[in-house]
């Protein structure tokens, strides 16, 4: 008996509790097992991406839509979670990697939840917020001061598990429907939150993004670039034969996730909010469709590249400038919530911002126009780099006055 208190050390050690919010550390670095984490979500970002190519509707846009929410409403679930409480110890690898299996297995069901495969995805995603209910009530358990915040969270999720489940068996759209009502919903619990006076610190404490969580928005973006890339050279690839046409395609294709990238890591890589929790909200929202965006994007331009033997069709020519457009008014709006490192760019920041919303929508003006894949690629990558044209050419005239000086 006199060795339990030692062994209950022991087990504190390697399955330590969560850890307070109020002791997240603003210079945490990401973790290995962080990066592990999101690499389930390039292959589930992959799978209905490829779905929106082989359904070029605004149908299929909707349906991708909709599949996408879930997945970045899970992916931050995650990384909330892990930025807020995780501590580095066996029951964080544990936590993450059920995880994983459980967004493994929604990966499978995911793009036939319109389909045969709606039991398995009701069943997978409503385990999947079982096990955050858990998670959450956890937190609560062992830190009272967050339990104001924790608990409505871990009853929505245990309401949202059973409502899930609720709909196995139940024809569509009725399924679909309450699967709308359990994740917008779910998604408005910090809010509720933030407004319920009884647990609005804690809301406040809980929304603050250290540099792990922006940088941690930073990697999922890359992630759907990157698709974007995998995108042009897999149309190529498809291809019989590679031609100065072909190649031409994709390489723009390449091009224009080079542009987002500029605009998004030079404009806001590394850079915290501005105060207050409506910003932050702002921040972690507004990812949502930029990384869908960006996502379809890559998806339509496949199909570009692979019939580019036949004219470039009206709904095709939308739905790419629409999601590229889209993606670049988010990165417009997400200047101004984002803290600059010198005041003195304040200015260049705003403005910054308003050619890139100008652009955006010039590039969404480029539908208007009967112009086939080269050209609307040309014009899409030619208006997305302009923003960058600005503030570099911007920087140096300050740059050179400043010298003078």
């Amino acid at each position: 008996m006199a060795s339990l208190p030692n062994y209950r050390k022991t087990f504190r050690l390697w399955w330590q509790k969560p850890l307070p919010t109020e002791q997240m550390h603003d210079e945490r670095e990401v973790t290995f097992l962080e990066l592990f984490y999101d690499l389930v979500y390039v292959v589930i970002l992959a799978e209905i991406a490829h779905y929106l190519g082989h359904h070029l509707s605004w149908a299929g846009l909707g349906e991708f839509l909709f599949m996408g929410v879930f997945v970045m409403w899970a992916w931050m679930n995650g990384m909330f979670y892990h930025s807020l409480h995780g501590t580095n110890d066996i029951s964080m690898r544990v936590f993450t990697f059920t995880q994983m299996l459980l967004m493994g297995a929604m990966t499978v069901f995911i793009t036939d939840m319109f389909s045969g495969g709606a039991d398995g995805f009701a069943i997978t995603f409503g385990l999947f917020q079982l096990f955050f209910a858990a998670l959450w009530f956890r937190t609560g358990y062992h830190d009272p001061a967050h339990r104001a915040a924790s608990t409505p969270f871990s009853v929505v999720y245990v309401l949202s598990a059973v409502a899930m489940f609720a709909t196995v068996g139940m024809d569509a759209p009725t399924n679909q429907y309450i699967w709308a009502v359990v994740v917008f919903g779910s998604m408005l619990m910090p809010l509720i939150t933030y407004l319920s006076g009884r647990a609005r610190e804690q809301a406040i404490e809980a929304s603050r993004l250290s540099l792990d969580s922006i940088e941690r928005f930073g990697l999922i973006t890359i992630v759907a670039l990157g698709e974007v890339i995998v995108s042009a050279i897999n149309g190529v690839n498809y291809l019989d034969e590679f031609n100065l046409r072909n190649g031409l395609i994709g390489g723009l294709g390449i091009l224009i996730a080079v542009g987002i990238w500029w605009l998004y890591f030079d404009f806001l890589s590394r850079r915290t909010t501005k105060e207050g929790f409506w910003n932050n909200q702002m921040f972690s929202y507004l990812h949502i469709p930029l990384v869908l965006g960006i996502a379809a994007s890559g998806a339509i331009l496949r199909e570009m590249v692979v019939h580019n033997d036949v004219a470039l069709d009206s709904v095709t020519r939308w739905l790419f400038v629409g999601s590229v457009a889209a993606s670049v008014s988010i990165v417009a709006v997400l200047l101004q919530v984002v803290q600059q490192t010198d005041r003195s760019i304040e200015d260049l920041t705003h403005m910054a911002s308003k050619v890139t919303l100008l652009c955006a929508a010039a590039i969404l003006g480029v539908g208007l126009l009967s112009t086939g894949y080269i050209a609307t690629l040309s014009l899409v990558l030619a208006l997305l780099l302009l923003p960058v044209l600005y503030a570099v050419s911007t920087w140096i005239r300050r740059q050179s006055r400043t010298s003078r000086q």
